[in-house]
């Protein structure tokens, strides 16, 4: 099997992506509100697949045949 570095990961790019994107998000409604926002938002919703995209593609250990 051949095999890659993280950085070469177009998966784990496309999390950290979204991960900040959710993360600009919730922070400039923050700014925008004044307070941080508790509820569970479509920018807090990004976060988490982020994370669990990310978390994912360091456990995986098969490529997909």
């Amino acid at each position: 099997m051949l095999s890659k570095s993280w950085v070469e990961s177009k998966t784990m790019w496309f999390n950290v992506i979204v991960f900040a994107l959710g993360l600009t998000a919730y922070i400039l409604k923050g700014v925008q509100t004044g307070e941080i926002p508790l509820d569970v938002s479509p920018e807090t919703l990004s976060m988490l697949y982020g994370i669990v995209g990310i978390v994912l593609r360091w456990i995986t250990k098969q490529p997909v045949r």
